[in-house]
């Protein structure tokens, strides 16, 4: 049985850099946000992480050709998904898992996964592979099916750095011709940040779920990911941090933020870049709107009110 640890939360919190350092467990295998391959048009143009385009590299070139031996409709998966990915889902989760697993689209596109998984597996030799999707509805992070040990890691980060780092501009690295990431607003930011965090916290009726603050893990990372690995039965072994820093291999990301393309000594260490970059106006707004979930996850003083007239 493959061990599938699917990372859920908001963009920006750093699953990129938790999905690249579970990576160097031995055992397990880092794949990125493996919700894009299915839009993935020409694997000649699109980079993996390891640098070369996905129809030339050692993994992905296998798994795209046993997805064209299988005949499956790319298309149709591409679809099914479209309708999967989306808020309009949770009323068929409410009303309980036997219902969603009969509906046509989500049958599809389980089965679709379940042979990349299994692909992946096969073709790396791991025991367990990291998603980090993010979609919390993802109907591999709802566990439709029991061929797969799925742990949920729910990984958060303070909202005011998420909606700082929303409105940097950054590039997407791993294409043909470089593109711009998109950029939002604080209050569109803010808005997903707590949709995406409560549906994760809601997910456990579903899959087990285990909470991560992207700050814990740049902070103590051998610690956290020692937490996370006990989940799928394996050790983190003789992964060290040396001054600082943590030397990643090369990892086979189908896709992530840019920094999945960087390999080598990686310093671990808070990207606090919004204490003093975010302006006054929109780190107000983000600790106000999301003030709720800030002091749910510890990310303010007890004695601090919500600065509404401020």
């Amino acid at each position: 049985m493959t061990s599938i640890i699917y990372i859920a939360g908001k963009g920006r919190s750093g699953s990129t850099l938790l999905d690249r350092l579970l990576g160097q467990v031995d055992g397990v295998f880092s794949a990125g946000e493996l919700w894009r391959l299915w839009h993935v048009r020409e694997p000649s143009k699109h980079r993996c992480g390891c640098s070369r385009p996905l129809n030339e590299c050692a993994v992905w070139s296998r798994v795209l050709e046993g997805i064209d031996q299988r005949n499956t409709d790319v298309d149709r998966i591409r679809a099914d998904q479209q309708l999967l990915f989306t808020w309009k889902v949770l009323p068929r989760l409410a009303v309980g898992r036997s219902r969603i697993e009969s509906w046509p689209p989500m049958r599809r596109y389980v089965a679709a996964m379940d042979r990349v998984y299994e692909d992946l597996a096969t073709i790396t030799g791991s025991r367990a592979v990291v998603d980090s999707s993010k979609w919390p509805f993802d109907p591999i992070a709802v566990s439709t099916r029991h061929s797969h040990n799925v742990q949920l890691v729910h990984l958060i980060r303070d909202v005011r750095a998420v909606a700082f780092s929303w409105q940097r501009k950054k590039q997407f690295t791993d294409r043909a011709e470089p593109e711009p990431m998109p950029r939002f607003g604080t209050v569109h930011s803010v808005a997903s940040w707590t949709a995406r965090n409560l549906s994760a916290e809601w997910m456990s009726r579903y899959t087990p779920v285990t909470r991560v603050r992207y700050e814990d893990l740049v902070r103590e990372p051998l610690g956290e990911l020692t937490r996370i690995a006990t989940l799928v039965n394996l050790e983190v072994g003789d992964l060290r941090l040396d001054d600082g820093r943590i030397d990643i291999s090369p990892t086979h990301t189908v896709a992530g933020n840019p920094g999945r393309m960087h390999n080598g000594p990686v310093a671990i260490r808070v990207d606090d870049a919004w204490l003093a970059e975010l302006d006054s106006r929109s780190r107000r707004m983000a600790t106000v709107l999301g003030w709720p979930l800030l002091a749910r996850y510890g990310y303010l003083r007890t004695s601090e009110t919500p600065p509404v007239g401020s």
